[in-house]
């Protein structure tokens, strides 16, 4: 699961998880009311499972040896 922070929106959430946006939609369309338009606060449910998390992943850009 994720809580949605200020500022944010469906299509980074989704692409921050590496999911597609319409599963994203789809699988929260139960707390989504307007997909253009989610406020803070609102917990979705990533579609790669359950997992509970408090930040958006990030990538790593240190190199291989």
């Amino acid at each position: 699961f994720y809580t949605v922070k200020r500022g944010e929106n469906l299509n980074l959430i989704a692409n921050s998880f590496g999911v597609p946006l319409q599963a994203l939609v789809e699988l929260n369309s139960d707390v989504i009311s307007d997909p253009d338009n989610v406020p803070a606060g609102v917990t979705l449910e990533i579609p790669t499972g359950i997992q509970l998390v408090d930040a958006l992943p990030t990538t790593s850009t240190t190199a291989e040896p």
